[in-house]
């Protein structure tokens, strides 16, 4: 009788509006292999799900960033991912990404308690996370937290919660663009 060694279950969890600004603060391109960057962090251990979510902000407004953000929606889809969009908030003339954070972090969690993944994998430095990965570890789940490190940075809250760090690099990056 042979016995059968199961790998962790890994889900992904993008904060997409996030990364992008992390991409573009350090001057790299969007245009890249998320499923390719979501299986280099799962390395040997198995992907059971790939989700982004994302704020839009108006095409009236802003046209150009309106059809990018779109294009980065349709490109995560068709590498396999779950997408979810809402619509950019305005609020005393700031645009806000009101939403995401409460969409991901519902998810997160439904997804925990139905058991579809062992480790969550969170793409994200956005604080407002922190009360999901502590929920969600408290139930059994491991997090892991994958985001760009920055020299004069005081605090990245999602590093410090979660159960493993993996460092976003420049050169991972070049390695996935498209």
């Amino acid at each position: 009788m042979t016995t059968q060694i199961l790998q962790p279950r890994v889900s992904a969890f993008i904060d997409a509006g996030w990364l992008l600004d992390g991409l573009r603060g350090q001057g790299m391109p969007w245009r890249i292999d998320y499923s390719a960057l979501v299986d280099h962090i799962a390395g040997e251990r198995t992907v059971t799900g790939k989700s982004a979510w994302l704020a839009i902000y108006p095409g009236q407004c802003y046209p150009k960033k309106e059809t990018a953000q779109r294009e980065l929606l349709s490109l995560m889809a068709d590498q396999g991912f779950s997408t979810r969009a809402t619509e950019m908030q305005v609020r005393g003339g700031m645009y806000l990404d009101q939403g995401v954070d409460v969409m991901l972090a519902l998810d997160m969690f439904e997804q925990g308690m139905n058991d579809s993944y062992d480790i969550a994998v969170v793409i994200s430095r956005r604080p407002a996370l922190r009360p999901a990965i502590e929920a969600v570890q408290r139930h059994g789940k491991e997090v892991e937290n994958a985001f760009f490190e920055y020299q004069a940075d005081p605090s990245n809250e999602l590093k410090n919660v979660a159960d493993r760090f993996f460092p976003l690099t420049g050169d991972l990056v070049r390695e996935l663009t498209l």
